[in-house]
């Protein structure tokens, strides 16, 4: 799949979640409960510099500004954001010492991560001119 230019520092920091995804759902299906706790703990003290900064970006620079481009982007970016909340929601759970969720976690953030690169970001590049994709990727490299 190309990938769009402006939206590379998105997609690398897909590339982690992705890893991170994989990694939370072999470790639940694993079933260690001193790995998972491990994994939880290390997700919750990289959440708010890591995750919801990217969050924070996705919706600052692409949902807010572009998601009445058409009916499809609307819909996935209201999809998008009701899964960051649902990804909030599962941190203050970890944070509260219920790690069963690590499983969930991993495969939201895995389906979460490939809707936007195989669905959002090729409407996007469709949908928006050259110079918005250059602010885009401006107002995501002037934050990170």
């Amino acid at each position: 799949m190309e990938r769009i230019e402006q939206l590379l520092p998105l997609s690398m920091e897909h590339h982690l979640s992705l890893s991170l995804a994989i990694k939370a759902i072999r470790i639940a299906e694993k079933g260690d409960a001193q790995e998972i706790k491990t994994l939880c703990e290390h997700i919750i003290e990289e959440y708010p510099q890591l995750w919801r900064k990217h969050f924070d970006k996705e919706e600052r620079y692409i949902f807010t500004p572009y998601a009445d481009r058409s009916e499809s982007i609307n819909q996935l970016c209201k999809q998008l954001i009701l899964e960051h909340n649902q990804f909030n929601q599962y941190i203050e759970q970890m944070k509260n010492g219920n790690f069963s969720i690590l499983s969930d976690f991993g495969k939201q953030l895995k389906a979460h991560t490939r809707m936007e690169e195989r669905e959002l970001f090729p409407l996007i590049s469709e949908k928006l001119s050259q110079h918005e994709l250059d602010m885009i990727y401006q107002g995501i490299s002037s934050i990170m």
